[in-house]
């Protein structure tokens, strides 16, 4: 339920950003963002609320990782919806950091779904060899 509100209002999960195909492999899924109003910016802000205080609870529960990585990103998708594109990258650089320690369970195209996020909201904050990092990665 909770994810059906962040895909209308944010736009497809980037931990989802690939789909498997079953003849082709892996093929890209393409999202359409909804105009937000005034309700949905303000789902938006408690959903922000939530994942960012689930997040930073949970940044050193080993069994937990996965999912607060995936909240991290999330909070970075709903920091780009709002344009705060400096906090966005925090909170990728958060996600990819849990994604790369020791032990992580997620798939490695998890990670290279919020390096494509990383990328793109580093490039709208003027910052290409940011994102030509993120992106080689």
């Amino acid at each position: 339920m909770c994810e059906d509100v962040f895909d209308t209002l944010v736009g497809r999960d980037p931990l989802y950003a690939l789909l498997d195909d079953g003849d082709e492999g892996v093929a890209p899924v393409a999202s359409m963002r909804a105009p937000i109003d005034a309700t949905g910016l303000a789902l938006l802000e408690r959903m922000l609320d939530f994942y960012d205080k689930f997040a930073e609870r949970n940044r050193d529960n080993s069994a937990l990782r996965q999912q607060t990585a995936r909240s991290y990103a999330r909070v970075g998708a709903i920091h780009e919806r709002f344009g705060a594109h400096d906090e966005a990258v925090a909170a990728y650089e958060r996600a990819v950091s849990l994604m790369r320690t020791e032990g992580y369970e997620g798939e490695p195209r998890e990670l290279a779904a919020v390096l494509q996020e990383l990328g793109q909201a580093q490039v709208r904050r003027g910052r290409p060899r940011e994102a030509a990092t993120a992106y080689a990665q």
